[in-house]
Order: C-alpha cells, then sequence, then structure tokens
C-alpha cells in the first residue's frame, strides 16, 4: 500500500481546512446525523457524515446507529427527499460561489442527463466510461455504476444479480482530489491512514461500504466494497460477481475534500 501524502494545506485552502474540522467534529454527533440524513443538513466538505467509514472506533459506532436508527423507520421516498435537497444544496453552492465537498454525490432523476462533472472511475470492454452510481435498493443504500450507454443507465448488484433503477446518485467532483488504493487476492479492504471516499452502509449489519473497482470481462468495472471483505462485487452481464484483485476509492490527502 502507499505512502500516504502528507503535505499541508495550501493557503488558499485555509477555509476548507477550517470548514473540514468544524464538519469532522459536528459529523459525530447523532442529533447532527440524523439531520444529514433527513436532508436537513448538507456537509460542506467530503470525508464526514453517515455514509463516510470513521477508522475512529467511536466516531464508526455513532455512524452505524444513525444509519440503523433511520433506517428502520424512512424508505425510499426519505431517501429521495434527502438526495434532491442535498443535490439543490450543491447546485447553489457553486452558483453562488459558497463551499462545498470537491467530491460529492448528485442525485439524477429519471430522464435527465449525467451531470458535466461526472467522475469517471472504470470503463466497460468496448471503452464505454463507467461512473458510480449510489441509489436505495431492497431497503437500503446501495453503490454500483452508470454510464450513458447502459440500457438502463445504472447498474447494481445485490443478492446475485443485477439490476438497474431509474433514479440514482453519480460520483461528480475533480479526479485529482481522489485516489485508487490496490488490494491483491487474499487481501481485505482495511484502509488505515486513509480516508475512503463516502459510499454506503450495509443494510444489516451497518458496515461501510466502499466504492470499489476491478478488471472484469476486458474492462475496469465500477462496483462495491464492503470494509474488510476481499473482494469488489461488481454488477455485470446480468448477476453479481465478485472479483480480486480490486481497488478502492480514497481521498489523496486528510487535507483536501
Amino acid at each position: 500500500m502507499p505512502t500516504r501524502p502528507q503535505t499541508a494545506p495550501a493557503s488558499t485552502e485555509r477555509i476548507r481546512s477550517r470548514a473540514l474540522l468544524a464538519d469532522a467534529d459536528a459529523s459525530c454527533k447523532a442529533a447532527y446525523l440524523q439531520e444529514e440524513l433527513s436532508g436537513a443538513r448538507v456537509w460542506r466538505v467530503g470525508g464526514v457524515g453517515v455514509f463516510a467509514y470513521a477508522e475512529d472506533v467511536r466516531a464508526e459506532r455513532v455512524r452505524q446507529a444513525a444509519w440503523r436508527d433511520w433506517s428502520a423507520v424512512n424508505g425510499r421516498d426519505e431517501w429521495l427527499q434527502a438526495a434532491r435537497a442535498r443535490t439543490a444544496v450543491y447546485i447553489n453552492a457553486h452558483e453562488q460561489g459558497r463551499l462545498r465537498p470537491l467530491v460529492r454525490w448528485h442525485l439524477v432523476e429519471e430522464h435527465e442527463p449525467l451531470p458535466a462533472d461526472a467522475l469517471p472511475v472504470g470503463r466497460e470492454g468496448s471503452g464505454a466510461v463507467l461512473y458510480s452510481a449510489r441509489t436505495w435498493l431492497a431497503g437500503g443504500v446501495e453503490i454500483g455504476k452508470c454510464g450513458t450507454h447502459t440500457r438502463g443507465r445504472s447498474a447494481f448488484s445485490y443478492a446475485g444479480e443485477e439490476l438497474d433503477v431509474p433514479f440514482f446518485e453519480v460520483l461528480c467532483g475533480q479526479p485529482d482530489v481522489v485516489e485508487w488504493v490496490s488490494f491483491d487476492r487474499g487481501t481485505s479492504a482495511n484502509l488505515p491512514g486513509w480516508q475512503p471516499v463516502e459510499g454506503a452502509r450495509e443494510r444489516r449489519t451497518q458496515r461501510a461500504v466502499f466504492i470499489a473497482r476491478a478488471a472484469h470481462e476486458g474492462g475496469l468495472q465500477a462496483g462495491k466494497c464492503l470494509v474488510d471483505d476481499d473482494h469488489a462485487c461488481i454488477p455485470s452481464g446480468g448477476q453479481e460477481s465478485w472479483v480480486t484483485p480490486f481497488e478502492v476509492l480514497t481521498y489523496a490527502t486528510l487535507f483536501r475534500r
């Protein structure tokens, strides 16, 4: 595993650095996490919140509990409402020159085009570009892939199948902010010192779900990986494939998120 860069933030990033400290502290509080899930609170930086994995055990348990409690009484409609609220805040922040995460999830409604700043994360065997997608599926949030070339535009692996959903979020942002960490066959997805880009949480156990990719069927396919698992789950060919070796998407440094 490569050594984490420890470059100090540039002066132009001082405002973001202060926001990072404030949001990281706030995202350890259960009440604020519930506000995030309802769409009432939108973080200004990445790598914080319910869907961000915390290396600190106490913080991770708070996030797991927040997701467990919220998902027990809410469903697809509430998730969509929160996703719409987040996306609206991001769009307004961009238009008004205010702070927003350098990498973020942007809701794509049915029949809407993919955003211009969607972040490429892989490719089909044909060379078609793939992006990371997130949606509500089977009582929880799942990570998959999307593209302009696919029949349903999105594809998610769940319970051994490949499923498409007409509405989903797509990961957007700056390519230089992120980095892929590789895991060889037999190695578990454990990232001490790195901050994975926020993905999802497993419905039953609340374990963190990472954005992953792996070489498969002649392409570099996008999918998901649960923390501590030794494979990526890739939606392809109508089914869910477990693939190794694989990569997990992280922030390139702890300072620019």
